[in-house]
């Protein structure tokens, strides 16, 4: 026996006894290739990890894949994946791998499954009514991505430390709600991808949280946005979307931004604060390409950093009943006219406007805005100021109110009862002009005091003002 074969012998006799005396160090596997789920129902290779009973198919251990290759790919409509709590995991290297992959399919439910480490988490290309749910999708470059794929349903998953967490691009009428999306650097995205409803999210640690981009009639309510490091919400060249009843608070920059000619928007009921820019911003490119003819509506815009609503090139928006507080400035116009500010409750902001080259409409010819630095006397007690409150040059509140806004609150004194509902009943069925008719009693503005009126005062009845 040569000498080479004896050290041979050796270092093989030493690396069994390794092995004997360290029983928890296991020899990798090398991995699954690409598994599908076949038209024909068949499982392709056949593998015990997968069980299918009928139109079933559940996961019954762990799947590694070897690098580069794609995890499952479903051809089959109308199945349901279980992952039943498993992990697929992917080593994406030099191409770009997918998790989970639906072409061209429909009604397949997608749920409880862990994938980590794709390029792509799961895909769905071409494919309608379909749904994610209970999916963790973890470290891959984008964690859910739907292309040209409508009526889907995306809920309840964690999208956490992927580049992107969730992406649609030409992909209309989905539903996007209940998922806990953190750490990204995109959370949400919206491209070209319009009829979309994103409810009831929370969404922090990202450095995006929710972008829509050419996207119209999509609506944004009931999430939780916080401590992300862009913007809350972020529209670009978006219209007719509405931004409703969302909790945005702490980001590093503005709460909403409206850019580039995102026309027609409603930003109604949402709670913007101490974000480290601006409440509200409509603005664009070189403030040349603003956002024009939206409503700011019933928000409370409190405590951020630079401005509660700022205005760049903007016009014809409608800003009312909002409280704006605790802002640096409460408002920031540059080149934005024809706006309609009244009603708002402007309290204990640092600096009240920064105008420039601007001229607005403060109060509709009736009342004005409440605002906690006004100095005048109201002698006549009607709950309106007896002088103006003037802003700068061409803008200038003309009805300054004594007391804080309230809907309902006919008579100004900060609280909706049975007096409201008498003054409103002793004009009712007046119209402008009329002998009896009352201004304030018309809380709707539309011109005619009717049960309309009496439905919104008795719909806010015992109301109390209180701040904060």
């Amino acid at each position: 026996m040569t000498i080479k074969t004896v050290f041979g012998t050796l270092l093989a006799l030493i690396l069994v006894d390794m092995l004997a005396l360290t029983p928890n160090i296991q020899l990798s596997e090398p991995g699954s290739w690409t598994i599908y789920i076949r038209a024909d129902r068949s499982v392709d290779p056949p593998t015990p990890l997968i069980q299918r009973n009928g139109d079933m198919y559940t996961l019954t251990g762990n799947i590694k894949m070897r690098p580069d290759s794609d995890g499952i790919i479903i051809e089959r409509s109308n199945v349901t994946f279980d992952g039943a709590g498993y992990t697929i995991k992917g080593a994406s290297l030099f191409s770009y791998p997918i998790g989970i992959r639906l072409s061209e399919r429909n009604n397949v439910t997608i749920k409880d499954i862990k994938v980590d480490s794709f390029y792509y988490g799961i895909c769905l290309y071409n494919s309608s009514s379909n749904s994610i749910v209970g999916i963790n999708v973890i470290s891959n470059s984008e964690g859910i991505g739907l292309y040209g794929s409508s009526n889907n349903s995306i809920s309840g998953n964690k999208l956490i430390n992927n580049a992107k967490g969730i992406g649609l691009y030409y992909s209309s009428n989905n539903t996007i709600a209940g998922n806990n999306v953190r750490n990204n650097s995109e959370g949400i995205l919206l491209f070209t991808s319009s009829n979309c409803n994103i409810a009831g999210n929370n969404l922090a640690s990202n450095h995006d949280s929710i972008c829509v981009a050419s996207s119209s009639n999509d609506s944004i309510v009931k999430n939780n946005i916080t401590a992300n490091n862009g913007d809350g919400i972020h529209l670009d060249s978006s219209l007719n979307n509405s931004i409703s009843e969302n909790n945005i608070t702490a980001n590093e920059k503005c709460g909403i931004v409206l850019w580039d000619g995102s026309n027609c928007n409603s930003i109604v009921g949402n709670s913007i604060m101490a974000n480290k820019g601006c409440g509200v911003v409509l603005s664009g490119t070189a403030g040349l390409y603003g956002s024009s003819n939206c409503t700011i509506s019933g928000n409370n815009i409190m405590a951020n950093n630079k401005c509660g609503i700022k205005l760049d090139g903007s016009s014809k928006n409608s800003i009312v009943r909002n409280i704006i507080a605790e802002n640096f400035f409460c408002f920031n116009f540059t080149d934005s006219s024809y706006n309609l500010i009244c009603h708002n409750n402007l309290i204990d902001d640092t600096n009240e406007v920064l105008m420039c080259k601007s001229a607005n409409v403060w109060d509709n010819g009736i009342e004005g805005n409440y605002w906690s630095r006004y100095a005048g006397e109201d002698l006549d007690k009607d709950g309106i100021g007896d002088s103006a409150h003037f802003l700068c040059e061409k803008n200038t509140d003309n009805c300054p109110l004594m007391s804080p806004y309230m809907l309902g609150d006919v008579n100004h004194d900060a609280k909706v009862n049975i007096v409201d509902i008498h003054i409103i009943a002793k004009a009712l069925r007046t119209k402008l002009g009329d002998k009896n008719w009352n201004p304030h009693a018309d809380i709707d503005e539309n011109g005619e005091i009717n049960a309309a009126d009496i439905a919104i005062a008795a719909k806010e009845f015992r109301k109390i003002w209180r701040y904060p």
